[in-house]
């Protein structure tokens, strides 16, 4: 419409100047003068339009990170405190070997969580580079990242431990039982 109205405006200018009296002519000029207006208004809006769209990309970016840095802040309390919570090591080597099959399966289940902590922080930090115009919710975003690190390092030491213990648990019980 604003490609018609513009050659339709200069079709005009160049058919009816010389034929159009002083009043009509006045109104003519004022509509091509409205047009450019019109012209300036919607590039002055497209860069607004463009820096607001960003904005709100930003922010939208910023809350899904915090959603699932929330998320993920509390699966972590979570498995540690199942961690705290199962230190059994069992009495004998069928007791051990069973706890090792449960710990390996729940240490598999948790590793997808390290891994989606890992996966975050990385992705995360890259936009947060990236964004320019987000010095302050960079400012958010890397020490929650570093804090998803250092969770996920936190919750895969004490699940190797845990394998760790239970293998040794069941090494013990087999040397034990050997011996008898």
């Amino acid at each position: 419409m604003k490609n018609t109205s513009l050659h339709s405006a200069s079709s005009l200018e160049t058919l009816t100047r010389d034929r159009l009296s002083p009043t009509r002519l006045h109104n003519v000029t004022a509509i091509e003068c409205m047009l450019v207006q019109l012209e300036d208004t919607e590039r002055s809006f497209d860069t607004f339009w463009d820096k607001h769209e960003r904005r709100l990309m930003n922010c939208l970016q910023l809350r899904q990170f915090e959603d699932s840095f929330r998320k993920l802040q509390s699966t972590f309390a979570r498995h540690m405190l199942y961690l705290e919570e199962h230190r059994e090591v069992g009495d004998g080597v069928a007791k051990a070997e069973e706890l090792a099959a449960a710990h390996e399966e729940y240490e598999r289940d948790a590793r997808c969580d390290v891994d989606e902590a890992r996966d975050l922080s990385a992705t995360t930090s890259t936009l947060s580079l990236m964004g320019g115009e987000g010095a302050e919710a960079a400012a958010s975003i890397l020490p929650k990242c570093d804090e998803l690190g250092r969770m996920a390092d936190a919750l895969a030491g004490a699940l190797q431990r845990r394998g760790e213990v239970l293998r040794l648990s069941i090494q013990m019980h087999s040397q034990i039982s050997q011996v008898r």
